[in-house]
Parts: C-alpha cells; structure tokens; sequence
C-alpha cells in the first residue's frame, strides 16, 4: 500500500494573502529558524510585530497578510 505524502506548501492552494502560515513557513519566509520565532513569541509575546492565532492542538498560525507587510517593510498589524 504507498501512501501520497503532499509537502505543506501545495496543501493549500489558497493566495498567500487569504491563509495562515505555520511557524515553519513562517521561518522559511523570514529566513530564521522556527526556534527563534517561539523564543521571540515566549519572551515578548510577539515576534516582530507578528501575534499568531492559537488552535485547540497548540499550533500557532501567523496571519499570511502581516508577514507580506512585514516582507515589504511595512508595520506588522
């Protein structure tokens, strides 16, 4: 029986604009590691301007629109 494993980014087909990024796409699209991410979230209860939403499992989704703003060098919301 073989299994088809999707990678995370063609799961969602949606716009970057209209979803939510885990810690780790986030990461990637920061060019940092998730770690650095959870420590900035654990100490100053954001990470730089960014506040993720929290899913009953403990997941943290970033809004995909703050980080294009903050991508741009625009005020994270």
């Amino acid at each position: 029986m073989q299994i088809a494993i999707t990678p995370t980014a063609r799961r969602n087909d949606a716009p970057l604009a209209a979803r939510s990024l885990s810690t780790e796409e986030l990461a990637s699209a920061l060019k940092v590691r998730p770690q650095t991410i959870r420590a900035g979230l654990c100490r100053d209860g954001h990470y730089m301007g960014l506040r993720p939403s929290k899913l009953p499992n403990r997941f943290l989704l970033w809004p995909a629109s703050a980080v294009n703003a903050l991508l741009n060098g625009e005020v994270a919301q």
